[in-house]
Parts: C-alpha cells; sequence; structure tokens
C-alpha cells in the first residue's frame, strides 16, 4: 500500500467515525433495543479498525489524522508547560525522536525557549551551569564528542576571579577515514552550554597537541554567536583536506598510498558560573589526588627507613624485624615524640602501613 493509499485510508476512517457518531445521535433518542444493538455493534467495528490502523500504519501518519484532544496523553501534552517539564528530562536524541511524533509536538518544541535551549539551538542566559550534551558520542563510535579535558591546569581563575574550564572536542571517522553525516538540525547545535565562542584545532599528523614544537599546526575557529558542531565540521573537513599530504607527518600516521591519516582535536575553554557543580567535582578530584599523592610518598618514606633498619640491625647481629614489627615500633616512636599530635599507635599504623 502506498503512502497516499494510507492517507485515503485514514481519511475513511475519519469519515466513518464522523458518520458513526451521527448514528448515534439519531437512533439512541428512539429507544429501539435493535437500533442500540446495531449502534453498539458499530462502535465495536469502529474501535477494532482504529487499533488496526493505529497498530500498522506509522504512528506519524496515524497522529497527524487523530481528533484534537481524544486522548488523555494529548490533551496533557497539549499544555506547553507540562510539555516542558517532561522532555526537559529527556536526552537530545530523545528529544528529536519526539519531533517525528505528531505536527503538533514539534510546533510545541519550537515554540518553548526551554526546549530550544536543551537542545543547544539557542543560547543558555547569563550564569547558567556549564552542561556538555555531547559527553557521549552524537552518531555511535564515529561521531561527535565534546567532553572535560582532564589535564593539569584544566581550571584556571584570573586575576579578577573570572573561572574557565578546559574543553575538548573532536570528530571520529568512519571506516573510509571520512567525517561522518551531520544533519541540518544538528548542525546549528552549539557544542556546549553556555556558548564557546573560540576554539584550536591540532592537526595530530604533525606532531602531539600538547607539544609547543615547530612541527605541531594548529588553527582557529571562533564565532561571534557561539560555536556549533557545523562550524566546527566545516573547520575539521578543511583541515582534514589540506593535510592529506602533510609536509611534516609522523611516520605511522601515512596509509599505504602515502596519504597522511589525519586525526583532529579542537580545544577550548569556556567560562564557569559561581557555584558551578564541575568546579566542585574538579575540586575533590585535586584533592583526591593530592591524598594519594601523600599516600604513596609516605609509605615510599617507610619503606626506605624499614630498610634502613634492617641493615642497622644485621650489622649490630640482632633480629631482622618484620615491616609490621618495625611499623609498629615507628609508631610507638613518634608518638613518644609527639609528632602526631597524640594520635594513637594504632591510628598511625592505619594509616602509614598499607600492606
Amino acid at each position: 500500500m502506498s503512502y497516499e493509499d494510507r492517507r485515503m485510508a485514514l481519511n475513511h476512517l475519519e469519515g466513518l467515525r464522523q458518520s458513526v457518531a451521527q448514528l448515534t445521535t439519531i437512533a439512541l433518542p428512539s429507544g429501539n433495543a435493535h437500533s442500540h444493538e446495531a449502534i453498539a455493534s458499530a462502535h465495536m467495528s469502529l474501535k477494532g479498525l482504529e487499533d488496526f490502523m493505529s497498530n500498522v500504519l506509522e504512528t506519524r501518519l496515524y497522529n497527524e489524522r487523530r481528533t484534537p484532544g481524544s486522548t488523555t496523553a494529548l490533551r496533557t501534552f497539549g499544555v506547553l508547560e507540562l510539555l516542558e517539564m517532561t522532555l526537559s528530562y529527556l536526552n537530545i536524541p530523545d528529544i528529536l525522536h519526539v519531533y517525528q511524533v505528531s505536527r503538533g509536538m514539534q510546533e510545541a518544541i519550537e515554540k518553548s525557549s526551554r526546549l530550544q535551549t536543551r537542545l543547544c539551538l539557542r543560547s543558555a542566559p547569563p550564569g547558567s551551569h556549564l552542561d556538555l550534551p555531547f559527553k557521549k558520542s552524537l552518531y555511535g563510535p564515529t561521531g561527535f564528542v565534546c567532553s572535560q579535558n582532564y589535564v593539569r591546569k584544566a581550571i584556571q581563575i584570573s586575576e579578577s576571579g573570572h573561572t574557565t574550564y578546559r574543553i575538548k572536542a573532536k570528530f571520529g571517522l568512519n571506516s573510509d577515514r571520512e567525517l561522518p553525516k551531520i544533519g541540518l538540525r544538528h548542525r546549528s547545535m552549539f557544542i556546549c552550554q553556555p556558548p564557546v565562542y573560540e576554539m584550536t584545532v591540532h592537526a595530530q599528523c604533525c606532531g602531539q597537541p600538547w607539544l609547543t614544537s615547530e612541527g605541531v599546526r594548529s588553527y582557529k575557529v571562533s564565532a561571534a554567536q557561539g560555536l556549533t558542531i557545523g562550524d566546527l565540521y566545516d573547520s575539521a573537513k578543511g583541515v582534514l583536506a589540506s593535510h592529506q599530504l602533510c609536509p611534516k607527518p609522523v611516520w605511522h600516521r601515512l596509509n599505504d598510498d602515502g596519504t597522511v591519516d589525519v586525526a583532529l582535536t579542537f580545544g577550548g575553554r569556556v567560562p564557569l558560573a559561581a557555584g558551578d557543580p564541575i568546579l566542585g567535582e574538579w575540586i575533590a578530584k585535586e584533592a583526591q589526588k593530592v591524598a594519594e599523592k601523600t599516600e604513596r610518598e609516605e609509605r615510599t618514606a617507610n619503606l626506605q627507613a624499614y630498610c634502613v633498619a634492617k641493615e642497622q640491625a644485621h650489622e649490630s647481629g640482632e633480629p631482622l624485624p618484620t615491616f609490621k614489627d618495625f611499623m609498629v615500633a615507628r609508631a610507638e616512636t613518634n608518638y613518644r615524640q609527639k609528632t602526631v599530635a597524640g594520635m594513637p599507635a594504632e591510628e598511625w599504623l592505619a594509616r602509614g602501613y598499607n600492606p
């Protein structure tokens, strides 16, 4: 059955629904038992036909022909505030799927400033917390990704008190080493919220992006309204084309035909508002790194001291102590010297000894 035939079938179904409604209005007041049975049978047949149509035909096509407000769900989603509240919990791919449910849903999403911001089609208001909706690939393993850059100095605080956070972005390449296809709506999406206005793209065929040697090639890409996926896509496409015959490739970046296997990485900084959760997460991770480093240094110092104690015991002819006995004696000595400010030896042992 062609698309037009399916539409015509739905039109006939709508005509049948209206005819049954008119028949019900005319015949029910008569009180004839046979008329009531015939009307009930017609309603049951109509209900069966409607269920069949809704299960067989495309959801979008069927919903376009439904009577407005005919279901509780449609009446609920007809209230823009309720629709916004519900869809705001969805991620971007799921909201885009809702676009295809019906024309009414599409119009409601396009009219909602809140959902347009959620879709990164409209800039978030000043002071918003950082949102990275593309931390996972947009189109599977070969898609677009924009995430935190977990490197040293990921967060910088200027003298004026402004805090910025480093992010990175990249496009995966398909099996033919080409950029994935990007839809028009995705091209218009900001890569993050609030938008970042300038990034640097590094061509890794010329060296590593964290080096500053002469061989590394880097380019700037910027946009006054904020960088979108389309801006980065066009920049990546141009850099990939210009580096197919790169004069300074790393040897393992060459393909069998002599062309360069180019990989691109975008890097930039986005401002953080006061109280942004990412800032708290970063502080917690930095504190954990310091704690782990301190623990490693303490353990190294304990092991070095244990080696010295064993050597001294061997030279003096005394029994060689075990590491645990050495740590207990060390804890007691430090406790007596009050180097741990009254901390019990058992607690000091628990902190300093980790077999």
